[in-house]
């Protein structure tokens, strides 16, 4: 990928996004660049997150990375009527972690 820490971060403000519409109050992010891959860490409180709502998120961000459409990400992800749609968050990620305690949402991923 010819701009992976951009994309990386993209992917990050995206996360955000798509929380701040379940209803996030406040963030903590963990962004780690290495030379092999990027680890993200995104915590979103919500109060309240419904258990459908957590299950379709879930269940959409847990795509297997699909490494040809990564070129066309930044264009895709601005052409959607929703710019932070999680089943293409989910194609851009090797791994997605997503836990919810009743009031944090904790994102991990590895890109």
């Amino acid at each position: 990928m010819k701009f992976r820490f951009e994309s990386g971060l993209q992917i990050v403000n995206d996360l955000i996004f798509y929380c701040h519409k379940l209803g996030a109050a406040e963030y903590h992010v963990d962004y780690l660049p290495s030379p092999d891959n990027i680890q993200l860490c995104v915590e979103a409180k919500i109060e309240n997150l419904s258990p459908d709502k957590l299950e379709e998120f879930t269940h959409a961000m847990l795509q297997h990375r699909q490494r040809e459409i990564e070129d066309s990400y930044w264009a895709i992800s601005y052409d959607l009527d929703n710019p932070c749609e999680p089943t293409l968050l989910g194609m851009m990620l090797d791994d997605v972690r997503i836990d919810y305690d009743g009031e944090i949402l904790t994102i991990r991923a590895l890109r």
